[in-house]
């Protein structure tokens, strides 16, 4: 039967910390690649929200100053 005691126990978490170190760090890693992923989809789907509403504005401006007849004048070629 192996030993189960504190000495054994010891033992093999010294012998295994270096690879546990190893795993713990990539795994950390591997889930800061992973947000700075998921920030940067969300970035850009900000940015396209707020073109979207920029987008909006501008339509939305234009229908009012059609309504109310505040145009530019037009420019003629004389």
């Amino acid at each position: 039967m192996p030993e189960a005691g504190g000495k054994k126990l010891a033992e093999d978490l010294r012998i295994r910390l270096p690879d546990l170190r190893k795993l713990a760090d990539e795994l950390l890693r591997m889930r800061a690649a992973g947000a700075v992923t998921a920030f940067t989809v969300e970035a850009g789907n900000v940015a396209k929200a707020i073109k979207s509403l920029e987008d909006e504005a501008d339509a939305m401006r234009q229908v009012a100053n059609d309504m109310l007849g505040n145009n530019p004048p037009e420019t003629t070629d004389a």
